[in-house]
């Protein structure tokens, strides 16, 4: 960037002027490259305009011409993309006078700062790179341009969405043009072309309606709208430090429009119909052994793999279930820290994945009765993972081998019982040790669920049923066929 104010002053409103220039240009590209967060072909009218309102500033002063250019997109800002480039360009003017590198650091900051949920391999992310490339460098604007350029190629690996569609984000595509333009504002050229392919088709098909809403809001940004916001839809951006943009994607839009009338006045309010993407917004994976269980899992929306997987099975299971958020459910110990390290994969890869540690697929099925993709997911993981917790759990099987446990030494061929994790029970007799099972966790329960396995007879289930009928008069019993075959019986409680 140039030493004298004065210099400073034009290379800026070259900036501008070039930004405008080159994303016109482009415009009909990034629209066509638009699949993430909803395919609505936008993205580049969208950046358009925001710095078209930014290019109208005018002052004589660099630092007041940069501030001013913020406030324009702040109050003109359209869209996902066009209301983060407006946080961009407002950490851009955060520190006048700063050198370029310092100012583009604070730019990705405030950027990343206004998404209520940061997805990698997006606007956000080429921000990042192209700040961190321009830190101690000689020519930061070149660096900056060059790094933005190559994490563009980048973002198809990073959200399994633009994977699936055969294409880069548009919004990151849109901020590496105008890193170009800062570049070639200070003299320099960088080609950070990339190719555009066609948008599948497929993918791109409209499936329901939402709603993008809009406005400016004459209040400070707050983390109780962000909330409000959040638990109405998604792609929240909340942009400008009063008045402030106010951007997300919701399924009524009236409830969004009165969530910013509690905190102030709104003007520019803009309600746009959107193609809903294809890809369900939340899903589950569950690990499942056994068909009654997997078609019961899969008829409530779940979407179910083999218990007999490693971490890459799963994480495939988890990059490709065609959501943006995953929640796993292991079922089962050692699956668990399968699902930690396969989650872990995952979010690098762009997908936000959590997992909700259960032990039996009876406490799956109550978390399962807990799930709500409306929530906001840390939330619907929590309530799962309370829902899980609250549901004691067992698992009869039978021995194969000789092995010592805490009831004592198991031979091969006796019939074991795991309460709560552990081996609590053993026995010659089958229905005996199921009883005893029973015995030890239903007390004052309410309902009380047997998953029988493919090898438990129908006549020992009806015997289950009424032992648990005669013994707990106010508990009420259901029976699901689960078919496993790891497991004559699974309990759960609650």
């Amino acid at each position: 960037m140039p030493d004298s104010v004065h210099n400073q002053l034009v290379f800026w409103r070259r900036w501008l002027d070039l930004t405008v220039e080159t994303l016109t240009s482009h415009r009909a590209q990034l629209d066509a490259l638009n699949v993430f967060p909803i395919p609505d072909s936008d993205t580049g009218t969208n950046l358009l305009a925001t710095f078209t309102a930014a290019a109208s500033a005018r002052s004589a002063d660099a630092a007041e011409l940069l501030t001013q250019a913020a406030v324009a997109a702040t109050h003109a800002a359209q869209g996902n993309s066009g209301t983060i480039a407006a946080a961009w360009l407002s950490g851009l003017a955060q520190e006048p006078g700063a050198p370029i590198a310092r100012a583009l650091q604070n730019a990705a900051d405030k950027a990343r700062a206004a998404i209520a949920e940061p997805v990698d391999g997006t606007i956000i992310t080429i921000a990042q790179e192209a700040a961190s490339a321009a830190q101690d460098n000689p020519e930061p604007e070149w660096a900056a341009a060059v790094a933005a350029g190559h994490a563009v190629t980048l973002t198809p690996s990073q959200l399994p969405a633009l994977g699936r569609a055969g294409v880069v984000d548009a919004g990151a595509r849109g901020l590496a043009l105008v890193l170009e333009a800062l570049a070639a504002a200070h003299g320099i050229t960088s080609n950070t072309a990339c190719a555009a392919p066609e948008v599948n088709p497929v993918f791109a098909a409209e499936q329901g309606i939402r709603f993008e809403v809009q406005y400016l809001l004459d209040a400070p940004a707050s983390e109780e709208l962000v909330e409000r916001l959040e638990r109405l839809g998604d792609s929240v951006v909340v942009a400008g430090d009063g008045p402030c943009q106010v951007h997300v994607h919701a399924d009524d839009a009236g409830a969004a429009i009165e969530a910013g009338l509690r905190f102030g006045g709104l003007s520019q309010v803009r309600v746009t119909v959107i193609a809903q993407s294809p890809m369900p917004r939340r899903v589950v994976v569950s690990c499942v052994q056994g068909s009654g269980l997997r078609d019961m899992f899969e008829a409530a929306g779940a979407v179910t793999i083999s218990t007999d997987v490693g971490v890459a099975e799963l994480t495939h299971a988890i990059t490709h279930a065609g959501a943006s958020q995953v929640i796993v459910l292991p079922n089962d110990y050692q699956l668990g820290l399968v699902a930690d390290s396969a989650v872990e994969v995952a979010r690098a890869q762009g997908v936000g994945a959590n997992v909700v540690h259960t032990h039996s697929p009876v406490q799956a099925i109550a978390a399962l009765a807990v799930h709500d993709a409306h929530r906001r997911f840390d939330d619907d993981v929590v309530a799962m993972a309370e829902a899980a917790r609250a549901m004691r759990w067992v698992r009869v099987f039978q021995v194969t081998e000789y092995a010592w446990t805490m009831a004592g030494a198991a031979h091969q061929g006796d019939f074991a019982a795991i309460v709560d994790g552990e081996v609590r029970l053993l026995g010659a007799e089958l229905r005996e040790v199921c009883e005893q099972a029973l015995a030890a966790v239903v007390g004052g329960a309410e309902l009380v669920t047997l998953v029988t396995g493919a090898r438990l007879s129908s006549d020992l289930t009806g015997e289950l049923v009424r032992f648990v009928a005669q013994r707990w008069r106010y508990a009420e019993c259901q029976v699901i066929a689960g078919g496993q075959d790891d497991a004559l019986l699974l309990i759960g409680v609650e």
